[in-house]
């Protein structure tokens, strides 16, 4: 076995969905933005994004370890070791850490800010777990939400009370037989909201999101019609269409959580009612053009702290999982090119380890010169 001790989650900003094809598969889509926090070299960033592979067996140590971050320190938690081997995606560091993956038996979660957190007290150490190990613990220890949900009745997932807001989290969790639930901590108890919305992004609650949709009711699938109400005029008869796509007239385009909440919600279901995915393949199709509506590039992001070098908000990476099918696709900012890890292929070994998401100077561009008729 192979103990393995916990550091602290960064900030992460970052926006979720899921679709299912005709067919019956789910594919889960998510973005991640972590708000230019840069704990390495700037000349790796955002190059230091890690594939963590976690085999059977793979013991995390959470009690009292040096490396662990100030919002966990000298409390006693739980440990755990691995039950269901997983692979995800974490930051450089040598500890396993991880903000998105899924396991073998297809359950899947990622970490989102949610500076609306409060977690519970640490009390007794064999039901206390930190809550910047909260993901790689579900990812370790359960096959479905349903499980995950009844250990929670008794688990404490805790930090200490001057915890910072920049790294608070709360956590969506996707299961392969339609489970799917967001977990939250307010005023240090737990709050579990069934996400028949099938969307979240980060502050403020999720309640709150689900509120917010109704302010956009308006917004349609139909061509609009206002024949009834038109007048002529010196340039013709007005009001009048002017172009395709008016429907969406008031869809938000910000980057902001309730602005990406939204727009994917609205687009999402719009997609589905008018075009659906037969097929795995076209619901992969639709959702790299979700993800796409909510991308980031470098530079658009104010920063709170003014910075000018770069580390504003941008999208680092972006995941699909296939629950049904045990797969992962990955892309990063400056490689859009899907990549695949298939579960059920997977040489696990019996140690974690970890390899660079991305080479610096691979675009994934690939040259059809010599394929042109």
């Amino acid at each position: 076995m192979v103990f393995l001790p916990i550091v602290t989650a960064l900030t992460i900003g970052c926006s979720y969905f899921a679709i299912k094809s005709e067919d019956g598969f789910d594919v889960l889509g998510r973005s991640m933005e972590a708000n230019g926090w840069v704990p390495l070299p700037k000349e790796d960033y955002p190059y230091n994004w890690l594939i963590v592979k976690a085999p059977n067996g793979v013991v995390f140590n959470s009690t009292n370890d040096v490396a662990r971050s100030s919002d966990c320190r000298n409390l006693a938690t739980t440990g755990w070791e691995t039950k269901h081997a997983w692979v995800g995606i974490g930051y450089n560091d040598d500890f396993g850490r991880v903000s998105d993956g899924i396991n073998v038996l297809g359950l899947s979660i990622q970490a989102h800010t949610f500076r609306g957190s409060k977690y519970m007290s640490a009390q007794d150490p064999s039901n206390s777990l930190c809550y910047n190990d909260f993901t790689t613990w579900v990812l370790s220890s359960f096959a479905t939400v349903a499980e995950m949900l009844v250990e929670l009745k008794t688990m404490r997932v805790v930090s200490l009370p001057d915890i910072s807001t920049s790294g608070q989290l709360h956590w969506q969790v996707t299961d392969a037989i339609g489970g799917s639930v967001v977990i939250e901590y307010i005023d240090g108890e737990l709050k579990a909201h069934n996400n028949t919305v099938k969307v979240m992004t980060n502050d403020p609650s999720f309640g709150w999101h689900l509120e917010n949709l109704n302010n956009f009711v308006p917004i349609s699938t139909d061509w609009p019609d206002r024949s009834k109400i038109a007048v002529p005029s010196e340039i013709g008869m007005v009001p009048l269409e002017i172009s395709h796509g008016i429907n969406l007239l008031g869809l938000p385009g910000d980057a902001s959580p309730p602005g990406r909440f939204v727009r994917m919600f609205y687009i999402k279901q719009f997609a589905q009612l008018n075009s659906p995915a037969t097929n795995v393949s076209q619901a992969i199709e639709l959702a790299s053009s979700i993800l796409n509506t909510v991308y980031i590039p470098k530079g658009i992001c104010a920063h709170k702290n003014h910075l000018s070098d770069g580390t504003s908000d941008f999208t680092e990476y972006t995941t699909l999982k296939l629950p049904q099918k045990r797969q992962y696709l990955i892309r990063t900012y400056s490689n859009t090119q899907w990549r695949l890890v298939d579960l059920t292929k997977m040489q696990w070994g019996s140690k974690l380890t970890q390899q660079k998401l991305h080479t610096p100077g691979d675009m994934g561009i690939k040259d059809i010169t010599g394929e042109v008729l």
